[in-house]
């Protein structure tokens, strides 16, 4: 997303309630997902089996 178009985002925030709640909600979202990418991009480079038998049981 380029600056211009995080401006517009918070623009129209700033002016729907409901948006604004929203975009609150998916920047919460967004930081665990964002870890929880790399610990995962991190395994599969680094050769870590998918299925384990711990995952098994």
């Amino acid at each position: 997303m380029t600056a211009v178009q995080k401006f517009r985002v918070n623009k129209g925030a700033e002016v729907d309630p409901s948006l604004r709640g929203r975009l609150v909600a998916l920047k919460v979202r967004r930081d665990p997902l964002a870890v929880e990418i790399a610990e995962l991009q991190n395994r599969i480079s680094n050769g870590e089996p998918t299925i384990t038998p711990e995952k098994i049981a």
